[in-house]
């Protein structure tokens, strides 16, 4: 063939598809028909569809009452896949009880689990966690803030006794000096104040 030594065969235990060289009294549908015996037949299918257990081997394992690993296999789809009941299965079920049995039992006019993965009865769109972060408060804010100065000064230094002050810490307001020593300055270190500084405003 025109190919012959050409081509590196990477993969020499695969049977590649179709042969080389044919011959005289062969015909087309020979190229396809491989002869096997039986006893290969029986291997391959062996390989390949699994074996009929036997009787004794389906019957359930027998564990001992003193280990931990008793019924480790009973519980695990109840865990996995709860049995909750959905929002109409629920409003099912509590019109099939009469009114004395959901004032004992369950809250009137109430669906367990309303909002997923929030306690019962909180409000996810009114409900916020935490405080106004720094980042989003707002320049003017920064530099012209509604208290006075000592309020502002107090609220600064809590918390820095927990870590050494850097050159990085500042007032809120100050401008901060990147190149060179701290001069000490008698006058104010605040900038762009529209209020008057002092601690009574």
């Amino acid at each position: 063939m025109s190919n012959d030594g050409k081509f590196v065969d990477r993969f020499p235990d695969i049977r590649t598809a179709g042969r080389r060289n044919h011959l005289p009294d062969e015909t087309a549908a020979g190229c396809f028909t491989f002869p096997t015996t039986l006893a290969e037949a029986a291997e391959i299918l062996s390989r390949n569809f699994p074996k009929e257990k036997d009787s004794a081997e389906t019957k359930s394992i027998i564990v001992s009452p003193h280990s931990h690993y008793r019924n480790y296999n009973t519980q695990v789809r109840e865990i996995l896949e709860a049995n909750v009941k959905k929002g109409f299965e629920a409003v099912r079920a509590e019109l099939r009880e009469t009114a004395y049995k959901s004032y004992w039992r369950d809250e009137v006019g109430k669906i367990p689990d309303q909002v997923p993965n929030l306690p019962i009865g909180m409000d996810p769109e009114n409900t916020i966690f935490g405080h106004k972060p720094l980042a989003r408060t707002s320049a003017a804010e920064l530099l012209n803030p509604k208290k006075c100065r000592a309020q502002i000064e107090f609220e600064d230094k809590i918390g820095t006794e927990f870590y050494r002050i850097s050159h990085n810490h500042s007032q809120p307001g100050e401008p901060k000096r990147r190149f060179g020593p701290l001069v000490p300055s008698t006058g104010d270190v605040t900038a762009k104040r529209k209020r008057p500084i002092s601690d009574d405003s």
